[in-house]
């Protein structure tokens, strides 16, 4: 191991909070140390409890994006007694490509699985000195990973609605302007949709508080459970939900939309009450975050007013 290079590194890594990019020094040091086909950092997504690359090397955008690992899966359990399982049969477990050598190490903390690292390579095999030292690049991974998720449980603490634990107005206009400047930086499509409740007052009103948080209750956890975990959700207001939708277009974000709103106006609790919604996919008439919201959250305010249909679609 180039100690000289790896000082570097940890050096580095002081000094940036930022996840992504401190997974990224950490592979091109990786990329120094080792001949391999192709790497890759799953990573546990605290909320659903699903496995997903977070950074890779030599694995295509559809892989990524597709291949996503659960605790039920076979290697997850395997990983559980946080050992690294060195392979060279190409049978037992495989990601994009074949190989001739697979090393996948464990990511942990406190006996807590976080994820895993995997290298694989076409010919030959890793050298024992290589697999030691990549289980010395796990465990940094594994202790930045660890302060990152330390650091979001405290920051989760203000940032989360009381009643429904998503994400409250001001964390989701923080987390939707980043996804937007990432959207812009890789000209990648971005939609906003907003959810809102017609006559929140009158709604309490009729079936008294309890019941109006048992309603906002069950809304959020159609939210939950049927939204892909790289969508944003907030309660902006009390009447009101965002959904930020990052590599969504308008006819994609549609079909989303027309499978919770018949899930939501299914619930008991929405009789003789109404809800209406906002889309807006991202263009350059859109100045900033706030912007952007604002005229979903109008569309969605229009949609509550229609007679026939709950839906509108923001049109400059």
């Amino acid at each position: 191991m180039n100690i000289t290079n790896f000082k570097k590194m940890l050096e580095s890594l002081l000094i940036d909070k930022n996840l992504e990019e401190n997974l990224s020094r950490i592979v091109r040091n990786m990329e120094q140390e080792y001949s391999f086909c192709s790497i890759g950092i799953y990573l546990k997504n605290l909320k659903t409890g699903t496995y997903r690359i977070k950074i890779a090397r030599n694995i295509s955008h559809n892989f990524e994006k597709n291949i996503l690992f659960t605790e039920k899966d076979p290697l997850l359990k395997e990983l559980e007694a946080l050992k690294p399982i060195n392979l060279t049969n190409n049978i037992s477990y495989k990601f994009e490509h074949d190989y001739s050598n697979l090393i996948i190490i464990p990511l942990h903390n406190n006996r807590v699985l976080m994820g895993f690292l995997f290298l694989d390579r076409k010919e030959g095999k890793f050298s024992n000195t290589d697999i030691h030292k990549m289980t010395i690049h796990a465990s940094v991974i594994s202790l930045i990973v660890s302060l990152v998720n330390q650091r979001l449980s405290i920051e989760q603490l203000t940032d989360l609605d009381d009643l429904t634990k998503l994400f409250n107005c001001k964390a989701f206009h923080e987390r939707a302007d980043k996804l937007l400047s990432h959207s812009k930086r890789y000209q990648r499509d971005i939609t906003v949709v907003i959810m809102k409740l017609d006559n929140y007052e009158n709604i309490v009103r009729t079936i008294g508080k309890e019941n109006t948080d048992d309603l906002i209750s069950e809304i959020s956890f159609i939210f939950e459970h049927n939204l892909r975990e790289t969508d944003l959700i907030g309660r902006l207001y009390r009447d009101t939900f965002g959904i930020a939708m990052p590599e969504t277009h308008e006819n994609i974000s549609l079909i989303a939309v027309y499978r919770l709103n018949e899930k939501i106006n299914a619930l008991p609790l929405m009789n003789n009450f109404k809800i209406g919604w906002g889309i807006l996919e991202f263009n350059n008439e859109i100045s900033d975050i706030e912007d952007f919201i604002n005229k979903s959250v109008e569309a969605a305010f229009e949609s509550t007013r229609k007679v026939e249909d709950n839906i509108s679609i923001y049109r400059f």
